[in-house]
């Protein structure tokens, strides 16, 4: 867990470090000036690798972009969108 307060990038390069989303993932183009507490760098990065995780495993996905963006009332909106085949239909 990185140390508190931690910055966005400091997310994503600690995001990279795991084999699945180095390959997979895109980091956004902008960048957000934001400070994530160790619970919410925590929360956020364990996402993130998830979702590359299940993109590459359920979707065969060969990328994942992010994009991240400050949202209202101090929230992290991070979006994940991959080329994988998506979910079966039922």
């Amino acid at each position: 867990m990185a140390p508190a307060p931690c910055t966005v990038d400091q997310l994503l390069s600690d995001v990279l470090a795991d084999a699945i989303a180095a390959r997979l993932v895109r980091p956004p183009d902008s960048r957000v000036d934001a400070v994530l507490s160790a619970e919410a760098f925590a929360a956020c990065r364990a996402a993130i690798v998830e979702a590359a995780h299940n993109a590459q495993e359920h979707g065969g996905a060969s990328r994942l972009w992010l994009a991240v963006e400050a949202g209202d009332a101090g929230h992290l909106v991070i979006r994940a969108t991959d080329d994988g085949v998506g979910l079966p239909d039922r």
